[in-house]
């Protein structure tokens, strides 16, 4: 697979099967990143690109954090935490960068901004069921370290957050 960075239009996260938790963003024909879902109470995702790898893990009453970590390593390279519902939150790197994560009232978009409230990267979600979104990285992004990290977080927090939406729905 090819770095992520190198690609930066035309992205675009789909859901290949409606029956397995498993996620791919493409260049076109071009395979650039896998998200697979593991685990329904305590869903694990696992990211892999051409710049790395990276489990995450969903913690904590309702789900309000999320802790990131490189390849299967035993130390957290990035914390997640949201209020509320989960539509927003901050992700905060060991490295000290901090981003705000947050979805639209109607979870049509997802966006990431920086610290100071630049748009950095935005994930369009189109088509039945959430099955797939468009990626935008904005030009403050291109050159981010943490950009792939992004790309691929966003996407899972988006699938959970889909997740929970449905589990309000069925037991509501």
């Amino acid at each position: 697979m090819r770095r992520i960075a190198e690609h930066a239009t035309g992205l675009q996260w789909s859901r290949p099967s409606i029956f397995r938790r498993e996620f791919e963003l493409r260049s076109g024909e071009e395979l650039l990143a896998t998200l697979r879902i593991r685990g329904a109470f305590r869903p694990v995702g696992i990211a892999e690109s051409g710049d790395g790898s990276w489990t995450f893990e969903r913690a904590g009453f309702l789900q309000r954090r999320a802790t990131i970590r490189a390849g299967g390593a035993g130390t957290d390279v990035a914390e997640f935490r949201s209020g509320g519902l989960g539509s927003r939150g901050e992700l905060t790197f060991a490295t000290g960068s901090k981003f705000t994560v947050g979805v639209n009232f109607w979870r049509t978009r997802l966006e990431v901004r920086s610290d100071s409230g630049e748009p950095l990267l935005t994930l369009h979600r189109r088509g039945w069921c959430g099955r797939t979104a468009d990626v935008e990285i904005h030009s403050a992004a291109r050159h981010l370290a943490e950009l792939p990290l992004l790309v691929t977080f966003g996407w899972f927090h988006y699938v959970m957050l889909e997740q929970d939406a449905g589990a309000v729905v069925v037991t509501g």
